[in-house]
């Protein structure tokens, strides 16, 4: 009996001692069973011990609906719902129950939320996430090598068409492309473009419009009904005058067709005959069934001109005209 009074004075006389791990045994026999497994987030303060661990867990678990996935045959598989994502439904996977998924979530879309739980990240990182981060950013290089497919695939005479167009649309010179400003930008979207000077763009547009006028006139000669034709007058934005013809007609599916045949330059009683000269080049005079003009002068010209072109034509062309009020 005195030897264990001895015993007991010996250790309460001598300051207790402990390296912290008899605390971390008792929280791991008190830890829950179901406690996720979760990875170490880039540039957060490591945590001390399980408890501070599971503890995180928790906190993150607290802005997500847990459910099982549906898409998975396993038991651990889970998905996440954001509660704090009010536009987008936002369902994660949680592999295994993992929570590495939320958290990300959490560091990208709610930063004020993932720094309450888990801090602010340190500025500096180690050598293994700076070199990690950097093999996930894509490079200068990386984007050359990617684009020198559309250098190899450019087609110089496509690129002249589309240039044609955007000169046609925009209301744009044949000279536009000539400074130097235009050229340095081409080079720089793809160094084998070569922009045409204005003697050039003229050319190519000029052949790009006889292309278009052969294949209106193909496409009219399918036509088996008779067309009608309109011709109204109008200024361009350097206010000369020109006449537009347009013809209308329906074809065997009885769909309208209406499509501009040309802009004749108003020259007083000699526009009729452009207007006639027009008609014949597309082949139209037979198909005639009648004409929407206005009461000018040149209009007068153009029938009288149309019918010496049309005399041996037995049908006759039916002539309307109404009032320009514009």
């Amino acid at each position: 009996m005195s030897d264990l009074r001895s015993d007991l004075s010996e250790m309460e006389s001598e300051p207790f001692q402990s390296s912290g791990s008899e605390y971390i045994v008792n929280e791991k026999v008190s830890e829950s069973d179901d406690t996720e497994p979760e990875e170490e987030s880039a540039g957060s303060v490591p945590p001390k011990g399980k408890r501070v661990k599971a503890n995180k867990t928790n906190k993150i678990k607290d802005y997500f609906i847990i459910e099982q996935d549906p898409k998975s045959k396993k038991t651990t598989d889970k998905q996440g719902k954001c509660t704090l994502c009010v536009v987008k439904n936002t369902v994660l996977k949680m592999k295994n129950c993992g929570t590495s998924s939320l958290r990300r979530h959490l560091q990208a879309k709610h930063t004020r939320v993932y720094e309450n739980i888990f801090g602010r990240s340190s500025p500096h990182k180690s050598e293994a996430e700076a070199s990690a981060s950097s093999n996930r950013r894509s490079t200068i290089t990386n984007w050359l090598e990617k684009t020198t497919s559309c250098s190899e695939n450019f087609q110089q005479d496509k690129f002249q068409k589309l240039l044609v167009e955007y000169i046609a649309q925009k209301y744009l010179p044949f000279n536009f492309f000539e400074d130097a400003i235009s050229g340095k930008m081409y080079k720089f979207l793809n160094p084998k473009a070569t922009l045409p000077s204005r003697n050039q763009m003229k050319s190519l547009t000029l052949k790009t419009f006889a292309a278009a006028q052969q294949t209106i006139k193909s496409f009219l000669k399918t036509c088996n009904s008779k067309i009608s034709f309109t011709i109204d007058g109008w200024s361009s934005f350097n206010m000369k005058g020109y006449y537009g013809i347009t013809a209308h007609f329906i074809d065997k599916n009885w769909k309208l067709h209406c499509i501009l045949l040309d802009f004749v330059p108003a020259h007083g009683q000699h526009t009729g005959n452009a207007i006639a000269k027009l008609l014949q080049f597309y082949d139209v005079t037979k198909c005639i069934q009648g004409i929407t003009t206005d009461n000018t002068n040149s209009n007068f010209t153009f029938i009288r001109e149309l019918q010496t072109h049309t005399s041996e034509i037995d049908t006759k062309i039916s002539t309307l005209y109404v009032l320009h009020t514009s």
